[in-house]
């Protein structure tokens, strides 16, 4: 009895120093990050606009937008958007993010009711442009190395996707590297409408096989040089992908991973994520506006925290359930995961949403793994193109069919909030059920 009489002492002690300990923290990080943030506030805010003739950087690949084309333009480091028509857009549609064009033209506020959705994507204003023309060395004279690499794969990759029909290829170009500016408005409506949207975002799934793939180039390294490619590869896959906030969040767990692998440290993966999390805001504090982001961040928390909770669940105490738990358990985490943003913002996803994304995702899967490897030989040997993307050309079209069906049932509103209600429902009664079952065998 007075032996544990210390340890009963010093434990209350030590959990309210973790909990002291764990709160300056907050409130250290609340206050970074409110302090990036006014400082991001103000920047975009305080912008001198007038007549410009100057040599841009496109920060965006050009965009089909009505009749005309629409693209974002750093100039001095700001980001400026415009929208041009005619002989005008002609000067600018065949080129690519990272490169470079004379600007003739006057900037411009962007008007009060688009004010604050482009300043949280960094746009601080409008650019009417009089002309556009290649300047001294051509477009790519100014682009980095990392940037011209990666334009020169997706244009590869682009040729080779070629070899299959237009909705083949566009789907192809969003699952593979996150590029959906081909895709039809039927496309985009039904892949939204069916909960599959999420696939043509690059994401954690993507990140994984790149890591798959330079692993055995790795392998035998030392753990410096071993960390050393696999962030250079993650920034190479990034600019690839266009830094979409998906894939920033995808990298950046895969970078702190990479990091803490180096020197020996072994976060828990809930872990690692929160301090992504908190990296990049403090990075780039806009993040925080952005929708995909945080489904992002929120489908990465639910694989992380209720994959293996639900995993034993639908295992219960029968082993031969294991691989029909490995299919479904991951899918169910992300999209309760998912679910509260979902809610907030988009409204009740579809009642076939999970049954769908457990038909597709495999699927669409082993188009990623296959895709870039598949898509270079057939943009690099035109001979090969038909062969080499047969396999993936099959792929696609059976997640777009899962799509299409799925969007074309279509269920009513309130059978959508039942059956998304009734999961997390229905995996604690089978838990209680597993737990009574356990009880009566003991």
């Amino acid at each position: 009895m007075l032996a544990t009489l210390p340890w009963v002492v010093v434990r209350p002690v030590a959990s309210r120093e973790r909990l002291r300990s764990t709160s300056m923290v907050v409130v250290l990080v609340i206050g970074l990050v409110g302090w990036r943030s006014t400082s991001e506030w103000g920047d975009v805010r305080t912008v001198a606009f007038g007549d410009v003739s100057t040599v841009a950087t496109l920060a965006s690949d050009p965009e089909s937008f009505g009749r005309g084309t629409r693209v974002v333009l750093s100039i001095e480091g700001r980001r400026f958007e415009a929208v041009v028509y005619g002989s005008i857009a002609a000067g600018v549609s065949g080129l690519k993010r990272g490169e470079s064009v004379r600007v003739e033209g006057r900037t411009r506020e962007v008007r009060e009711e688009r004010r604050r959705r482009s300043q949280v994507r960094h746009i601080v204003g409008e650019i009417e442009v009089e002309s556009f023309s290649d300047p001294a060395g051509g477009p790519r004279r100014r682009s980095r190395a990392l940037e011209r690499s990666a334009n020169d794969v997706r244009d590869v990759m682009s040729r080779g996707a070629g070899a299959m029909n237009d909705d083949d290829s566009a789907l192809f170009a969003g699952l593979v590297y996150g590029d959906d500016s081909d895709q039809s408005e039927d496309m985009v409506e039904r892949f939204r409408a069916s909960g599959l949207a999420h696939l043509t975002a690059v994401s954690g799934q993507n990140v994984g096989y790149l890591l798959a793939v330079i692993a055995p180039m790795t392998r035998r390294r030392g753990r410096w040089t071993r960390m050393s490619v696999t962030l250079g590869a993650l920034v190479w896959f990034a600019v690839l992908t266009r830094v979409e906030p998906s894939v920033v969040r995808a990298s950046g767990m895969a970078a702190v991973s990479a990091v803490a692998l180096a020197i020996g440290w072994r976060p828990r993966a809930v872990g690692v994520l929160s301090l992504c999390v908190i990296i990049f805001l403090f990075v780039d504090p806009f993040l925080a506006w952005s929708v995909g982001w945080w489904l992002s961040a929120a489908g990465t928390f639910g694989l992380v925290m209720g994959t293996p909770a639900i995993h034993r669940v639908l295992r219960g105490s029968n082993s031969r359930r294991r691989r029909l738990a490995d299919w479904m358990a991951p899918t169910i985490a992300a999209q309760l995961g998912v679910l509260p943003v979902s809610v907030a913002v988009f409204g009740w996803p579809s009642a076939l949403a999970l049954p769908a994304n457990l038909l597709a995702a495999p699927v669409a899967g082993l188009v990623m793994l296959v895709g870039i490897p598949a898509a270079m030989v057939a943009g690099s040997f035109p001979a090969l193109s038909e062969p080499s993307m047969f396999l993936p050309s099959l792929a696609v079209r059976w997640v777009d069919a899962v799509a299409r069906v799925a969007a074309n049932l279509e269920p009513p509103p309130f059978l959508n909030v039942v059956v998304t209600s009734m999961v997390p429902f229905a995996l604690v009664l089978m838990e209680r059920r597993n737990r009574h079952r356990c009880a009566n065998l003991g």
